[in-house]
């Protein structure tokens, strides 16, 4: 096949490969992709969601609260955007908490423990002795 030099579906050769991949032309079939958030938000009623929201804003409230301690107590690395930081750890909770939830057989609390840790000692640096 010869390239003409044109993108094809409207895509740039900047974009991430994973979108260039997508044609218009070929059907996926959408559960698969959709989101349990979504599936949960299309059957449960309104005054279920504003409970949910709220939920949803006071654990990122604790989610920021943590990383504010820790950029105010100097631990967490240079470089790493602090704005975003809570959303990451949320997320990361979230996805920690849906494995354990629908394959327990597969993940255990202390493999939950392990990502944690992990993914913490990549963000800080390591306490100060005596701290």
């Amino acid at each position: 096949m010869r390239s003409t030099g044109t993108v094809r579906h409207g895509t740039s050769p900047s974009e991430p490969s994973w979108r260039r991949c997508r044609s218009p032309r070929r059907r996926v079939s959408r559960p698969a992709a959709t989101t349990p958030s979504f599936l949960a938000r299309a059957r449960v009623p309104p005054a279920f969601l504003e409970v949910a929201d709220a939920v949803d804003a006071d654990l990122y409230g604790l989610y920021r609260r943590l990383v504010d301690l820790l950029r105010d107590d100097g631990a967490i690395h240079p470089g790493n955007d602090t704005d975003l930081l809570p959303r990451e750890l949320q997320a990361l909770a979230e996805g920690l908490a849906f494995q354990l939830v629908t394959w327990p057989h597969r993940y255990s609390p202390i493999d939950a423990r392990q990502v944690v840790a992990r993914w913490l000692d990549a963000l800080c640096d390591p306490p100060a002795p005596g701290k």
